[in-house]
C-alpha cells in the first residue's frame, strides 16, 4: 500500500475504533504500516496492515530489555487465563537476547493471502482489527494492571 492509502485506513479505522473504546484516542492517523497507542513506558497496543497479515497486538519494547523479558514471562504465566479471556488461543513471541528480550508481543494475526489488499477489503480488517484490540486489551488488563500498577495507563471512556 501507498503511504496515502495507510492514512485513509488508519483514519477511517481510528474514526470507527473511538466510537467502541477510547484505547487508541488521540492517535493520529500515520502513513505507515501501523497505528499505536502507548499504554505504559516501552509498552503499546498496535495495529499493524501488512501486505501478507494484519494484526492487533500488544507489544514490548523497553530499551532496557530485562524489562521486557520480566513482564512478558509474568503474562505467560498466565497465558491459558488470558488466551482463555481472549476466546481463542493469542500468539505469544519474543526476540530472545541476553540479558532480556529485545521485543515481544502478544496478540493476534490474520493472513492476507496472495492478493493485493483492495479498499473493498479495508471495512471487514478494520473490524476485526478493532474487535480483536478490544478483547485483547480487556483479557491483558487484569494482569498488566497487577504487573504495572499505575504505570498502565490505557485511555478509558468517561
Amino acid at each position: 500500500m501507498e503511504r496515502q492509502e495507510y492514512k485513509r485506513f488508519w483514519q477511517q479505522l481510528l474514526a470507527q475504533a473511538s466510537a467502541q473504546t477510547d484505547l487508541h484516542a488521540g492517535v493520529a492517523p500515520g502513513t505507515q504500516a501501523t497505528s499505536t497507542a502507548v499504554v505504559a513506558a516501552g509498552i503499546a497496543l498496535v495495529y499493524e496492515l501488512h501486505d501478507r497479515e494484519r494484526s492487533a497486538r500488544l507489544v514490548f519494547n523497553h530499551p532496557e530489555r530485562a524489562v521486557n523479558k520480566t513482564l512478558y514471562d509474568a503474562l505467560a504465566r498466565q497465558r491459558e487465563a488470558i488466551d482463555t479471556a481472549f476466546g481463542e488461543p493469542l500468539r505469544w513471541s519474543h526476540e530472545a537476547q541476553e540479558p532480556g528480550y529485545k521485543s515481544a508481543s502478544i496478540g493476534r494475526s490474520w493472513e492476507n493471502g496472495d492478493e493485493v489488499i483492495q479498499g473493498e477489503q479495508w471495512p471487514s480488517y478494520q473490524r476485526e482489527l478493532i474487535e480483536a484490540m478490544i478483547k485483547l486489551e480487556a483479557a491483558l488488563r487484569p494482569h498488566l494492571t497487577r504487573q504495572l500498577g499505575a504505570k498502565y495507563r490505557p485511555k478509558r471512556r468517561r
